[in-house]
């Protein structure tokens, strides 16, 4: 994995930084949301992101984006190459093969206007690496009790 990229995103309710230094998520969701109607909004979506790169990994510039149903791009962050290198320093320095790097965010609220994807990429130099896909759907109507 000495120069490879690969990353995970986990979309949740919630996210906190406990006092230990770990993390805690809250309300993970499944890869398929159903709503009942469209509009639709969500009061928070959390989007954790894993980076995890070899330590010959050449590019230090590396950024998040989220792609809407509607097909809209939106950032969500980008890495800061002094921290990359420090990070990757840090991890030949211990030992280790790789670095792993955390990237948050949160949009509160979170307006779906239509059913589709919500796809999280990581971008780095020419290569855009898909890390996560919730597909949202309209929820099944309940039958008619008569």
């Amino acid at each position: 994995m000495s120069a490879e990229l690969n990353a995970v995103t986990v979309f949740c309710e919630d996210m906190r930084a406990e006092a230990s230094g770990s993390e805690t998520l809250v309300g993970i969701w499944p890869d398929n949301l159903n709503l009942p109607a469209f509009p639709f909004t969500i009061p928070k979506l959390c989007i954790y992101t894993r980076i995890a790169v070899g330590i010959d990994y050449p590019h230090r510039n590396l950024s998040v984006t989220m792609t809407t149903p509607d097909r809209q791009e939106h950032a969500l962050g980008t890495i800061d190459a002094a921290l990359f290198t420090k990070s990757l320093e840090d991890a030949r320095f211990h030992g280790a093969p790789m670095t792993t790097i955390i990237m948050r965010a949160v949009a509160s609220p979170f307006n779906v206007l239509k059913p589709g994807r919500v796809e999280i990429y990581v971008k780095a130099h020419r290569k855009k690496v898909l890390t996560a896909s919730l597909n949202i759907g309209l929820a099944p109507s309940e039958p008619n009790a008569s």
